[in-house]
């Protein structure tokens, strides 16, 4: 329970952060001279900037929870290959805007 408040506090003060930016502020969590993927492209093309600042909140969060789990337990190895997977899916949907 503990794990989950310390979570949801630093999802609240990402999110807080993320809306304090203005759209020429607004980086995303890769560097958009590399993009190769449409989602990528697309996240760096977004002139609002909601679309970079989430995926600066998202890296945030997803380094943050990777952190968090252990890496020498079964039940931290299965944690992890099921975060690498949903990433590849994720990636990889066809539709983009379904996701």
């Amino acid at each position: 329970m503990q794990k989950f408040l310390v979570v949801l506090g630093i999802c609240l003060m990402l999110g807080i952060s993320a809306n304090a930016q203005s759209p020429k502020e607004a980086k995303p969590s890769f560097d958009c001279a590399k993009a190769t993927t449409k989602v990528e492209k697309i996240i760096c093309n977004d002139e609002s900037g909601e679309l970079q600042k989430l995926d600066r909140l998202y890296s945030k969060l997803y380094f943050s929870i990777l952190k968090s789990i252990p890496k020498d337990t079964k039940e931290g190895q299965n944690v992890r290959e099921n975060l690498k997977y949903f990433n590849q899916s994720v990636m990889s949907n066809k539709d983009v805007f379904q996701c």
